[in-house]
């Protein structure tokens, strides 16, 4: 997007939440198909004769932003360009982490875009021929539940102000003097543009409409009559005494939308909306002639054929993946409703489960960029980007090491390792500076959080004694992470660096065992008063390698007799702790409260197995990875020997079949327990050499 070409509205002031609108009358010969490149301050909206055509840009930070690329067709004749600019006041101003955190902000308003026909000739570029004025009558309400996430917006008869030239104020990517000022230069999009899908759906006033299950979009209303009309967005309804998401004549409760309309009433929010359940509310003569949706989300491309044998692990499946999906818009995100905020504990587990499913790496590539542009001074990744308000939790920065090792370990790139090792080391130095004498972490004014666990509600999810100055999960977390990249480091031939990350892993892990265990409770205690324990130690110390045989056995099988035990959000964890000790029918407990989900009519995976603020976040979404790596059963990948393992766990159904991506390729699997046989068949690359492990009489029907 060299030298294109910048414009804002000559009347616009520094630091507001406002809307701006661009246009252009574009004359075309002919029928032409154009390819567009754009970027904005904060976001934009492109239409083109009144369809939505592209929305942006691409999510990024004061580190780095980025324009977009997408194609638009021109008819023949008069063309109306469309572009709505939002503007978002300043991170400084301490009211703004109210709108929209996940989108950077720098109170500016400004779009520089043009399309080019397949020739590459100028179709039209912005440049001060642009009309330009404030879309007034709206306004942002502050949201009542949206934690920092959504723009629900007041509208009040859209009569937009008298148009003015638009301002020319630069170049976009422009040659810098000196490299002093980087806020004219933005990348190039890596991941490809949301999808964009309308449909109509079809609203009664005063009545609630229940879409059948969760989904994210732009949604444009035609109405018409005199008066005020609220519209609630909500992924469940409001009923104390029931658990069920089906509406029973309760009420729904989220965030929304007011207009005040005379007359028609064309109007489309600027940010898209979650929603299960919507409802347009109003005590005057108003008419809904039509709403529309335009679904929004990463064109995450899987497959079907999945079957899990049985009504309540299938609809878990497709649970799950919706769940997934509504996570991945420009960023993974932590849930589609409240945050919308990227954050590494959450999405590292994101990109497992996606890398199950796709050979698509795009999301999670951008991701581990974002997170190691996010370095602070004293070497700790940032907790959750790109945000506009900054948080650390220290153990996160640790999940960011996670993301780049499982990427390597999937796609075997090197040089992602070269690329983030700068930054791992300076977070293994900071972690070096906080371990105090006895060799395990010492909490810092930082929030140690590890999960929303029972027993955790005070500390908001730090585990241990209230009181207590030392984080032992995390202690062994960081064990666990020194090994996992040593591992990565021998194989791409670090071996120096590797031995050393190892070494430095055995002296926390001596250090832990030391300090940590309580041998007449058979338990590692979370910190230094011995007074408090968690599941979520005893999976660290199995996992890390504190703990092994007889006494790893010993402290998973004490944990789930502990109050604070793994949430959805760290099921992944324990389901591979319990893998590990060779007690992976345990999964059972976790696995019975995500079945109650069917139960309840949910549509997605809530954030928490009880009470959940969030109906859909993207951390429970752990049966994509257990029922492709167990139960399907395509359990272990060797690259360097070319050798796929299918170890199907058998013990809760009769059947099962799909596909799992792996670093070889995909590998599809059907298999049925019959006769006291497994009767099993299976697809791979050619090149690929499969081994069935099987506790059993083995029938091979195809493979």
């Amino acid at each position: 997007m060299h030298d294109c070409k910048m414009i804002t509205n000559p009347d616009a002031v520094f630091s507001e939440d406002k809307i701006y609108i661009f246009t252009k009358n574009v004359n075309m010969e002919k029928d032409t198909e154009c390819s567009v490149e754009i970027s904005a301050e904060a976001r934009y909206k492109m239409y083109v004769n009144g369809e939505l055509v592209g929305a942006g840009p691409l999510k990024g930070s004061d580190k780095r932003r980025y324009y977009d690329s997408f194609n638009i067709s021109l008819k023949q004749g008069g063309n109306t360009v469309y572009i709505e600019v939002l503007q978002l006041r300043t991170p400084q101003d301490l009211s703004t982490h109210r709108f929209l955190t996940a989108v950077y902000r720098r109170g500016e308003v400004w779009v520089a875009a043009r399309a080019l026909d397949k020739k590459g000739n100028a179709v039209f570029e912005t440049d001060d021929s642009w009309d330009t004025c404030e879309k007034s009558g709206t306004e942002f309400i502050v949201p009542e539940y949206s934690f920092y996430a959504g723009l629900p917006e007041r509208a009040i008869g859209i009569t937009n102000k008298v148009c003015v030239k638009a301002k020319f104020i630069g170049k976009l990517n422009a040659q810098l003097e000196y490299g002093e000022n980087d806020s004219l230069v933005a990348w190039q999009r890596p991941i490809p543009m949301l999808t964009l899908y309308p449909e109509s759906i079809s609203l009664t006033l005063n009545s609630v409409f229940d879409y059948g299950v969760l989904t994210t979009g732009y949604v444009s209303f035609n109405l018409s009559g005199k008066g005020k009309v609220k519209v609630t967005y909500a992924e469940r309804y409001k009923n104390p005494t029931s658990e069920m998401r089906t509406f029973d004549g309760g009420d729904i409760f989220g965030d929304y939308d007011i207009f005040e309309i005379d007359g028609n009433f064309v109007y489309e929010p600027f940010w898209f909306r979650c929603f299960r359940f919507i409802k347009i509310e109003s005590s005057e003569d108003i008419k809904i002639n039509s709403v529309k949706i335009t679904h929004t989300q990463y064109p995450l491309v899987t497959e079907s054929d999945y079957d899990f044998g049985n009504d309540y692990d299938n609809k878990l499946w497709d649970m799950s993946l919706r769940t997934l999906k509504l996570c991945m818009h420009e960023t993974y995100e932590d849930c589609p409703y409240y945050e919308q905020l990227q954050y590494a504990m959450d999405t590292y587990l994101q990109m497992l489960f996606t890398y199950q499913l796709s050979d698509d790496d795009r999301l999670a590539r951008k991701a581990i960029t974002d997170f190691r542009l996010s370095v602070s001074g004293e070497g700790l990744t940032r907790s959750r980007t790109p945000s506009a308000m900054d948080q650390t939790i220290p153990g996160f920065a640790l999940f960011y090491i996670m993301m780049v090792t499982a990427h390597f370990e999937r796609f075997g790139d090197a040089q992602i390792i070269s690329e983030n090792l700068p930054v791992i080391l300076g977070i293994f130095m900071w972690y070096q500076n906080h371990l105090n004498g006895r060799g395990i972490v010492e909490k810092s004014c930082y929030w140690h959080f590890v999960d929303w666990a029972d027993g955790w509600e005070e500390s908001h999810g730090v585990p241990g004694d209230m009181s207590a100055k030392e984080a032992g999960a995390e202690t062994l977390m960081l064990a666990y992470t020194y090994r996992e990249v040593s591992k990565v480091l021998l194989k791409t031939g670090r071996k120096e660096l590797g031995a050393e990350f190892e070494s430095t892993a055995k002296k926390i892990i001596s250090d832990v065992m030391a300090n940590c265990y309580v041998e007449e409770k058979g338990l590692f205690a979370d910190d230094e008063t011995k007074r408090q324990f968690s599941q979520h130690m005893q999976v660290w110390a199995v996992l890390s390698g504190c703990a092994q045989g007889e006494l790893a056995e010993r402290v998973m099988t004490n944990s789930f007799s502990l109050k604070s035990k793994s949430s959805f959000a760290f099921a992944y964890f324990l389901f591979r702790a319990l893998e590990k000790t060779g007690m992976y029918e345990k999964r059972k407990d976790m696995l019975n409260s995500l079945y109650k989900l069917v139960d309840y009519n949910c549509s997605t995976v809530p954030e928490t197995p009880t009470n959940p603020r969030s109906e859909c976040h993207g951390w429970g979404a752990v049966v994509l990875y257990e029922y492709t790596a167990r139960d399907i059963g395509v359990w272990k990948t060797d690259y360097e020997n070319k050798t796929v393992y299918l170890k199907p766990y058998t013990a809760e159904r009769d059947s099962a079949r799909g596909s799992v991506y792996t670093r070889l390729g995909r590998v599809y699997v059907k298999w049925e327990k019959k006769d006291g046989k497994l009767y099993l068949e299976y697809d791979a690359p050619d090149c690929v050499k499969v081994e069935v492990q099987y506790d059993g009489e083995i029938v091979l029907l195809k493979g």
